[in-house]
Formats: structure tokens, sequence, C-alpha cells
């Protein structure tokens, strides 16, 4: 019997998953918690278990993710769902670091260890599209399986590799992923929205040049671990954080946007101990981040990026003192122009916090709702905008039409207002021209008198 649910084949929002046998895995605590986010039942999603194959080359084993092997340049891989598959085509993310990344991380007694970026692996990251539809894009790791999100249309679906049996294997049949529909049930985020002018930030990195006759712009981000965050992902947060940091630079990288954008990771500081964050840690999210956003501000390192973003454990709410509502995240909007508000704080909810953290970076940018996720709700915000723009049209049209009116009407009265004057000034132009005629003939006889006069007084002299 075939069910409808949300997502991958035709169009995103109508995937036919055929019901097989264990089409819904069970899954144990470590695995709910690194693919929800969560191990509360009542906050996992609608899940089922599909099978991927890669298409070209190996699957990078745990010991090439140890040594950081090079992978190749651009991978294919086939998702079966029952009988239905559809094709990933993807190309390795470069854009997605910094040449200058650094990682710091702060243990007890403030006391911190900086490496480079590179010295970590930053190859696994991919990002590309699905052969089946022409608006779809996909962000996604492919150490230790493919991990990341499938997006066509106005549905994301992310997709996790569960735990390898001994029946398993590279060609094996059966069902080695779970994927889900994201639902993000929680207030994406809220703006303080306090800035009354349009600003364009301009970015701090380097390297700026044209393409296509479109200048490409730079967003250099510093991205804040937080306590609770560390301790919970442990020695997993960097391969976390870098999942999570992919999904957000492939959608800046979306030319829908209507301009060119890079989203590049500056800097990130893991604080895995209390010791040095002295940041407010509390579930109030406007607390926590005007708390972080004075910290980073007068960071020796985090004060010179674009952005500067605290990833936090704290199940975070907004208006906490008054049955705040909860929330995944809260930044400034158009804040990225000003040291002070050029920060955001997202909540960990599971490695789609990458959607959250592009979101927060686009209203940091001046972008009042950022164009993929809530696309769809802004379209009926514009819908419903259109058609009171269309009734305000109308409106205006009517108003208008009896002000062109009220204007004829006034022009028509003041047409012959300027009639009746011109014929004032007709009659005053004859009483002016008798007058002057009825003068100069005056004159001319005055003259003539003057004349005669004058003659006369000649020849009596």
């Amino acid at each position: 019997m075939i069910s409808i649910w949300m997502s991958c084949l035709v169009t995103f929002s109508s995937l036919r998953v055929y019901t097989v046998a264990n089409t819904r895995p069970v899954l144990d605590t470590l695995e709910r918690i690194a693919i929800f986010g969560t191990d509360a039942s009542t906050d996992l999603s609608d899940y089922h278990s599909v099978v991927v194959h890669l298409l070209n080359g190996t699957e990078p084993s745990e010991v090439d993710v140890r040594q950081f092997r090079e992978r190749p340049p651009t991978l294919q891989y086939r998702v079966s769902l029952g009988n239905e598959t559809f094709a990933i085509s993807l190309r390795k993310n470069t854009n997605m670091i910094s040449s200058r990344c650094i990682i710091r991380h702060v243990n007890g007694s403030g006391h911190s260890t900086v490496s480079p970026c590179v010295e970590h692996d930053v190859t696994c990251y991919y990002t590309g599209t699905t052969s089946d539809h022409n608006d779809s894009w996909v962000a996604a790791s492919v150490c230790e399986g493919l991990k990341g999100l499938l997006s066509f249309g106005n549905t994301s679906l992310f997709i996790y590799p569960m735990k390898r049996t001994s029946d398993q294997t590279s060609t094996s049949t059966l069902p080695n992923h779970v994927i889900y529909r994201y639902q993000g049930d929680k207030h994406v985020c809220k703006t303080e929205d306090d800035v009354t002018e349009i600003l364009h930030p301009t970015s701090q990195a380097q390297g700026r040049h044209q393409i296509n006759g479109m200048k490409t712009r730079y967003i250099e981000a510093g991205i804040v671990v937080d306590p609770p965050m560390a301790r919970f992902h442990n020695e997993n947060i960097l391969q976390y954080l870098f999942t999570g940091f992919n999904i957000a630079s492939q959608l800046f990288a979306d030319r829908s946007i209507g301009t060119l954008m890079k989203l590049l990771l500056s800097e990130i500081i893991v604080f895995n101990s209390p010791d040095g964050f002295d940041v407010s840690d509390t579930v109030d999210a406007e607390k926590t981040k005007n708390s972080f956003c004075e910290w980073q501000s007068k960071h020796h390192t985090l004060n010179k990026t674009d952005v500067t973003i605290l990833l936090t454990r704290n199940d975070i709410e907004y208006g906490a003192n008054d049955n705040g509502k909860s929330t995944n995240g809260l930044a400034f909007l158009s804040g990225a122009c000003k040291i002070r508000k050029k920060c955001a704080v997202v909540e960990d909810t599971g490695p789609v916090f990458g959607l959250t953290l592009a979101h927060e970076i686009g209203h940091l940018q001046t972008i009042p709702y950022y164009y993929y996720y809530f696309y769809y709700y802004y379209y009926y915000y514009y819908y419903y905008y259109y058609y009171y723009y269309y009734y305000y049209y109308y409106y205006y049209y009517y108003y208008y039409y009896y002000y062109y009116n009220m204007y004829y009407y006034y022009y028509y009265y003041y047409y012959y207002y300027y009639y009746y004057y011109y014929y004032y000034y007709y009659y005053y132009y004859y009483f002016y021209y008798y007058y002057y005629y009825n003068y100069y003939y005056f004159l001319y006889y005055y003259y003539y008198y003057y004349y005669y006069y004058y003659y006369y007084y000649y020849y009596y002299y």
C-alpha cells in the first residue's frame, strides 16, 4: 500500500514512500540524539529507512577520515525509497572555510589552544542537486555515510547514516540511512528590529571580485560553542559544526537571493569549560544575546568578523519573563554594521541547526525573512500583501478617479473662471484700449493745439 509522505521524488512536496518491512527502524538513544538532537519521543520527527549507495569511488573509511585522505571533487549517490530511486550529484564545497580560519579550544582556567582549520578534516563537505528536480539543492557530509539536508521546493529532508551491522556492505540492499522531513514546530527566530535605516554591511573579507558582472559578497562568520553544547557533542563537535555550517553556506550560495554571496567560516571558539565564558547562561534568549553581543564586541579576534553566532544547548525562549515562547534563534535585524549588534544566538536542535544559522545571519544582513526557509510563508505574506496592495490600488484608483474628477471640475470652473477673467481682461483691454485711444486722441489734439499755439507764438514772435 502506498502512503504519501512529503519529499523526494518528482516534487519534494509529494514523495511516495512504499511501505516495506522495517521502514521505521528502531533507533537507540545515541542515534536519536545524533539524528534529531533530542531523545524526547514527543520531539522526534516522522522518519523512514532508506538505502543509499555511492555510485563512483568508495566510501571513506574511519582510517580515511582520521588521515584526511583526499576525496574526489565530485560524487554521485543513489537513494532508494521502496521501489523508487533518485540520484544525487555532489561537488566538494571549497568555499566554506576562510584561508585564515582558526579553531580555539578554551579549557579550564581560561587556557586555550589554537590551531588552523585546515589541520582538521574539512574535505568531507559537499553541495549539489538531485537530477530529478530543477529547484533542488543538497548540502551534506560524505564521511562515514551521507549526512545532510536535501531540499525540494518548500520541503527539507534530512538524511543520516544508521549504525552499520555485519550484514551490510557497500552494495547491500538493506536500509543503511534514516531520512525524515524537517518540520520547525518552534518559532524559528525573533529579531530585535530597532534599526530604522536600511544598511548595507561591507564584509572585511579580502579578495572580492566580479563574476558575470555581479560583485561577490563575502560574509565571514565566527562561531562560539557554549560549554553545554561542547560537552554534549564532545569529540564530534567540529564535524557536527562543519556539517551544519555547510548547510548554511549552501543556502547563501543560492543565486535566487539575487546576488552572489559566500558565507565563510573564519573562527570557531569551543568553550569546554565555563572558565572564561563570561556570557549569561540562561534560557532567556534576549538576555543571552545581549550578554553575548557585549562579550564578543570586546574579544580580540571575534570583533573582526562580519557576524558572530553563539550556539547553545539551552532551550531558549523569547520573552522568558512574560510567558515566553520557545524559539530557535534571536538576532538584531541589520546588526552586521554595528560591532555590538552583529551577533545572534542559535539553539542546537540537531544537525539541521544550519537552517536556523542561515536564517539568523540573513537577519543580520538586513534580510527580514530568509528567502528559502520562510519562502512559503513569505509568499503567502507577499500574497496577502499583494492583495492589500491590490485593494489599495483600487482604493487609490477610486480615490484618484474622484480626485481626477474633482480636479477636472475644478479645472472646469477654473477654466470658466479663467474665461470669465479673460472676459474681464478682455473688457479691461478694450477699456484700456479705449482709454488709451482717447488719451492718445486727446494728446494728439493737445499736441495739435500746442502746435498751433506754438505756431501762433512763432508767428507773433
